[in-house]
């Protein structure tokens, strides 16, 4: 009798035993799921973070005279997402639409992105660059290290002789110069009634420049102002910051880029550096291009100019009378 006694004792003991320690199983397992769940959510977070701070600093390096207006995160999926932007270019003060950027994030670390303003149609004969999605001219500038002759599929342009003719229009055009040049050369080799958007440092490879893409065009934003010396003043602090910039970029491994064939490439970082070392102040920094933007028949006074190695039209605009232009 007592044996029975003890036994069913044992038993119910047994049961509660089990019954706590499958209760704390699942316990632990439901923890374990929603941690996991967060930690994964994270995860695509700062992948998106990663794609987004990139992106923005890259927006302060390169990408010529291609600026943001705003950008959000759009989730497809728990852990999916695209990060988009939508950009604009300064034509003399008016501003026109660009392609989008997006860039896809998840939980892989792989930076990728899928806009139509990162990749470029070659078109006209060699003549002329275009974006994918609304098919924008894009504005080439070229590397005077290239030996560019009629066997070349890049043909050497100087758009520069026919755009006094657009009339009416307002235009960006991209200057490459012969050799590259300081900010206080460049300015009085520019008129004033012209607006300098942006100054590239070009490249010291034998690469092609018209095939990079407009995410590996290196340069500055130029802020230009009407007062001369308070530019000169701004163009300082911009050049410090946009160097500070430069190796924010190199020290969070985002420029990674390399052009070139397989057993002969060339990273793009090394242009970098190489800028860096050789440019470490606003005074004696030179650049090897520019693009300029501008009423058409402001540049009659550019045509034939010896320091012009190349030029060639970006996107142009019809000015209106409600336009306020810059220059």
């Amino acid at each position: 009798m007592k044996t029975n006694l003890f036994e069913k004792i044992a038993q119910k003991n047994k049961r509660k035993q089990l019954i706590k320690t499958v209760g704390a199983s699942v316990l632990i397992v439901f923890v374990l799921l929603i941690l996991g769940y967060k930690g994964l959510n994270e995860l695509t977070k700062k992948h998106g973070e990663e794609i987004k701070n990139r992106y923005l600093l890259l927006s302060e390096i390169a990408y010529p005279n291609i600026s943001y207006s705003n950008w959000h995160f759009h989730a497809t999926s728990q852990f999916t997402g695209i990060f988009e932007s939508h950009r604009y270019k300064n034509i003399d003060g008016i501003e026109i639409p660009f392609e989008p950027y997006q860039g896809y994030y998840s939980l892989s670390t792989h930076l990728a992105n899928n806009s139509d303003g990162e990749y470029l149609l070659e078109a006209d004969g060699g003549q002329s660059s275009y974006t994918h999605g609304s098919h924008y001219k894009f504005p080439r500038f070229y590397n005077i290290n290239v030996n560019y002759n009629e066997d070349s599929y890049n043909k050497l342009t100087q758009d520069i002789i026919f755009v006094p003719d657009l009339k009416g229009q307002a235009v960006e055009i991209a200057i490459t110069f012969d050799k590259p040049y300081s900010y206080n050369e460049i300015k009085t080799m520019i008129p004033n009634h012209l607006m300098i958007n942006w100054y590239w440092i070009g490249t010291t490879s034998n690469l092609d420049t018209v095939d990079f893409y407009p995410s590996d065009l290196y340069g500055m934003k130029s802020y230009e102002d009407s007062n001369q010396s308070s530019d000169e003043v701004d163009f300082d602090s911009n050049y410090d910051s946009f160097i500070k910039n430069l190796q924010s970029a190199l020290d969070n491994k985002w420029i990674e880029s390399s052009y070139g064939r397989e057993n002969n490439q060339f990273e793009l970082k090394e242009d970098i550096l190489n800028f860096i070392k050789n440019n470490p102040d606003s005074k004696t920094a030179k650049f090897s291009g520019v693009i300029l933007t501008g009423r058409s028949e402001n540049f009659e006074v550019l045509k034939n100019k010896e320091w012009i190695y190349a030029s060639n039209l970006g996107q142009t605009v019809e000015v209106r009378p409600y336009h306020q232009l810059t220059k």
